[in-house]
């Protein structure tokens, strides 16, 4: 049965002023927002300690700007990148071993220092910005206990009654840490209260999945992914004022979760078939499970990953469209926008490794023109893993083997660069494949470019050129998730 979400048009939800230019086209993706300018500085940089680089990156869902950044710092240890957006939403932070967060309100042009603690690591601080100070250190307060931690506390718990009342328990006690930072009366912004709150409720859920990926790879109907996200699905959802990464992985999971009842059936189908009954089985779940916020998110998704595919499912092209005209919620608009704008050409899609490479200073380590000149008049897939990567191991034992033969290889050539990996760990799982492939071990300077690159902020993470050495995608999927399809168009196959 149907049920009815709630819309709260809250004041936190505003858009940026916009310019007195002409209207924008009708599928334009910045919709005349204005950008905030994020600067980062490391206090009494030291080039000689110090990591020149920093990653910072986000869940590009529910935003206008679709970008990861690298980031090389000056002599000075400053940086700063641009965003565009119309809602509170968190950022990360990656700068040599420390994993860092922050708010930030729309438009609000931010100074960030990274600077140095007792451990040989470093905090975040927002001088000049309380409301992104305060946020800093909430999360901070809240986050305990770390991955190794929580999953040396959680090793042996087996049920789905069990895990959740494991990770309850966490929750409580960070429930129980804020209301102790409350007290003090030193936080009063109610959308840090809001922050620190979804921030406890989407870890719960989204530590849970992993959990659960981690013991139960299925989608059968007992699976514990089945039983814990779908009794989720179908409860009131309204359009959140603040958007955070971990909001956007619990609902990536039950996205799956749903639609997967779309897809088992007709997986075996041809092509065209197959995503003509994809979709309409996709949208109708959709349609009787959800109203508000989350119909319009799950459609985005669909959307999302569908229209620049070859010949998408009838009427999908025309339902987006729609869709955009009257969704309420301009935060899911924009990519679809995007996406339109690049279908009807009104757009160019950036290429971004040529756009990035300016950017690389000279005599910076790049691997890539190397490759391309090895394997000049081929295709060329690039996978970048680790060997402590588990999905990246699962992924070369289980998808690579029959995607590799598929192929002849004086016309494909799959390139695998593993990064922070140990020699003789590398070399011995190597030994381990049951197919031939070229592969490399990047060094930490040619591990920093790669990223910029080809925008890499996880990993695995592919990367497609074309027979003329043309980047064609700077991200797709994996042979388990539509690279074939992507090979498939460029070899006429």
């Amino acid at each position: 049965m149907k049920h009815l979400s709630l819309l709260l048009l809250l004041p936190f939800l505003w858009g940026c002023e916009t310019s007195d230019t002409l209207p924008p086209p009708e599928f334009s993706i910045r919709d005349s927002l204005k950008t905030a300018i994020i600067t980062i500085e490391v206090p009494g940089f030291d080039d000689a300690t110090d990591p020149n680089t920093v990653t910072a990156y986000w869940s590009v869902e529910h935003s206008q700007d679709r970008e990861n950044h690298q980031l090389f710092l000056d002599a000075s240890g400053r940086t700063s990148f641009e965003v565009v957006q119309n809602i509170i939403r968190n950022y990360n932070l990656i700068y040599g071993d420390s994993f860092l967060e922050f708010l930030v309100r729309p438009c609000e042009d931010l100074t960030l220092h990274l600077v140095r603690d007792t451990t040989g690591g470093y905090q975040l601080r927002a001088p000049d910005a309380p409301f992104t100070d305060q946020a800093i250190e909430i999360v901070t307060a809240l986050a305990p206990p770390d991955w190794p931690t929580r999953d040396s506390l959680s090793k042996g718990i087996m049920g789905l009654d069990a895990l959740i009342a494991f990770n309850q328990d966490i929750a409580e006690q960070r429930r129980r840490r804020l209301a102790d930072l409350w007290a003090t009366g030193k936080y009063t912004d109610p959308a840090l209260l809001e922050y620190a709150n979804t921030y406890i409720k989407h870890q719960i859920r989204t530590d849970l999945n992993f959990s659960m990926i981690e013991g139960d790879e299925s989608f059968s109907a007992d699976s514990l992914k089945r039983k814990y996200l779908m009794v989720n699905a179908a409860k009131p959802f309204p359009e959140p004022t603040i958007i955070t990464n971990d909001m956007i992985s619990d609902l990536h999971y039950e996205h799956m979760a749903v639609t997967s009842f779309a897809y088992n059936p007709v997986k075996h189908l041809p092509k065209e078939e197959r995503k003509a009954l994809y979709y309409a089985a996709s949208r109708k779940l959709i349609d009787s499970l959800y109203e508000g916020y989350l119909h319009d998110l799950f459609l985005t998704r669909i959307y999302d990953l569908q229209l620049l595919v070859e010949k998408p499912a009838p009427t999908l092209v025309e339902d987006a469209k729609s869709f955009v005209r009257t969704t309420p919620y301009p935060s899911l608009s924009g990519p679809i926008r995007e996406k339109l704008s690049i279908l009807s050409g009104e757009i160019e899609p950036v290429n971004l490794y040529e756009q990035q490479l300016p950017s690389i200073p000279e005599g910076m380590d790049n691997p890539i023109p190397d490759i391309l000149a090895a394997h000049a008049g081929k295709v060329i897939v690039l996978d970048f893993w680790a060997t402590w990567c588990s999905p990246c191991i699962d992924e070369m034992k289980n998808d690579y083997p029959g995607f590799i033969k598929k192929y002849d290889p004086e016309q494909l050539v799959v390139v695998f660069l593993a990064r922070s990996s140990a020699e003789n760990i590398w070399q011995d799982q190597l030994s381990k494949l049951e197919f031939s492939a070229v592969h490399l071990r990047t060094n930490k300077e040619q591990t920093t470019v790669l990223n910029k690159l080809f925008g890499i902020s996880g990993i695995p993470h592919h990367a497609i050129f074309d027979q003329q050495g043309k980047l064609v995608k700077a991200k797709t999927g994996g042979p388990g998730y539509g690279l074939a399809d992507e090979v498939d168009k460029l070899l006429g196959l």
